[in-house]
């Protein structure tokens, strides 16, 4: 579980597939005080993104008791500071490589994360995969027409 300003992140197992593994789903729970518009822009954005190339996918978002709650896929990971103690230069290169993925498909979108940080992207060492997560401050960016850009 962690804990940010705005949301509080959990992981649920939630239901099994045709072959009975369990799907476990992390669920960003966020906190009533924040402006229903920020959630829905970061809605938006997510969906547009399309959990492609190291952003994470949303898979639904839904509101119960007057809290919003976004769901997502798992991605298994540990904590920066120990990634960080514990890797070789090829690691911290692949990881790098992952990072720098999920940016370009970002910039070749036209959306700016605005808060990337080790928090923010989440790094399997065993399945050498990386997720980009928290687009809560992020915008599209558009041209004049307002397509993006």
């Amino acid at each position: 579980m962690s804990h940010g300003k705005q949301d509080l992140t959990c992981m649920k197992t939630l239901d099994k597939d045709k072959n009975d593994k369990i799907n476990k789903y992390a669920i960003k729970r966020i906190f009533p005080t924040i402006n229903a518009s920020f959630i829905f822009v970061e809605m938006l954005i997510l969906r547009y993104l399309g959990g492609e190339n190291g952003v994470t996918k949303l898979i639904q978002g839904y509101r119960s008791e007057g809290q919003v709650s976004l769901v997502f896929n798992y991605q298994k990971s540990q904590p920066f500071q120990t990634l960080l103690n514990d890797m070789n230069i090829i690691e911290v290169k692949h990881y790098m490589w992952c990072m720098m993925r999920a940016v370009e498909h970002l910039s070749k979108k036209g959306v700016m994360h605005r808060d990337i940080k080790p928090a923010n992207f989440l790094y399997n060492r065993v399945a050498k995969s990386g997720l980009l997560i928290d687009f809560g401050l992020s915008e599209l960016m558009v041209d004049r027409d307002y397509r993006p850009h």
